[in-house]
């Protein structure tokens, strides 16, 4: 609760995304009210759940745009190490603390795959994985038995060489439709749910929104994605990273695998980090 509430402040603080006001809270079991709280503003607006996860034909050009301005401003709020936001100090600049089920803060992208790949487990059970991969099951078990092993072999490649160090960009951490508000005329209104939200890798953050189109994602999605987070890019100035890290294609790949991954998304893991591997350690 504590951390979700800086990361408020700090999103309110430093953009002009829409995001709930905290207007007190104490994080304390044994407070004034004998219980944690918080209490912000209600945001108007029904969120993609509400709608079905689904957009109308006519609507998806402006979410569209509207997505790549939220990825894009999220990315220019940056912090000095990977972590969690779990503090203010006095003089306005922010504690940062573990990311649960990873550890930290870390200093660099290199330490965070590498904890990474020590700490986080496949989200589903074998015999789970085995009932959804179908007459596939035994390669896919065996794929991403190794992915684990594959990203610890490559966390120090995994990163382009400027990426490595910070300042590292403010990641949602279940960035897509479901947590955007939109009005009637699917007008955006805000972002809500930021408890998983970390200052994290490029890698990380260049991930496509989740549930914004229909699956399977076309190559077509993903370019005119990118092109609008390039022209958010330059109308803001200062730099591009995040559409670099989005044109990255294996490492943005790998990015979203490692998300995946977590959530116990059955798929062959091991072909990637493989292709991954191939393609850097040549240099390519």
């Amino acid at each position: 609760m504590r951390s979700e509430i800086c990361t408020l402040h700090a999103i309110a603080e430093h953009t002009d995304i829409v995001v709930p006001q905290v207007y007190a809270s104490d994080t304390s079991a044994d407070g004034e009210v004998g219980a944690p709280y918080v209490l912000m503003n209600r945001l108007e607006g029904n969120s993609g759940l509400d709608l079905g996860l689904e957009i109308p034909l006519q609507y998806e050009n402006d979410i569209f745009s509207e997505m790549a301005r939220i990825h894009v401003r999220l990315s220019r709020t940056r912090l000095p190490r990977i972590g969690k936001i779990i503090g203010i100090n006095e003089d306005g600049t922010y504690q940062q603390g573990n990311i649960p089920g990873i550890g930290g803060p870390f200093d660099t992208a290199a330490e965070y795959y590498t904890a990474w790949s020590k700490n986080v487990s496949f989200g589903l059970e074998e015999e789970q994985l085995r009932q959804a991969s179908g007459k596939f099951a035994e390669e896919v078990v065996a794929s991403t038995a190794l992915f684990k092993r594959s990203i610890a072999d490559l966390a120090d490649i995994i990163f382009t060489p400027t990426n490595n160090r910070g300042p590292f960009p403010l990641i949602h951490g279940d960035f897509g439709h479901h947590n955007i508000l939109v009005d009637d005329d699917y007008r955006v209104k805000g972002v809500v749910d930021f408890e998983y939200a970390f200052a994290g890798p490029w890698e990380i953050l260049a991930s496509f929104p989740k549930n914004l189109f229909s699956m399977p994602r076309t190559l077509m999605y993903q370019k005119n994605y990118t092109k609008a987070v390039e022209m958010e890019e330059s109308r803001l100035g200062k730099d591009c990273i995040l559409s670099t890290a989005m044109l990255d294609t294996e490492r943005q790949q790998l990015g979203e695998a490692l998300g995946s991954f977590r959530e116990g998304v059955a798929g062959f893991y091991g072909n990637l980090t493989e292709e991954c591997s191939s393609l850097w350690k040549k240099g390519i």
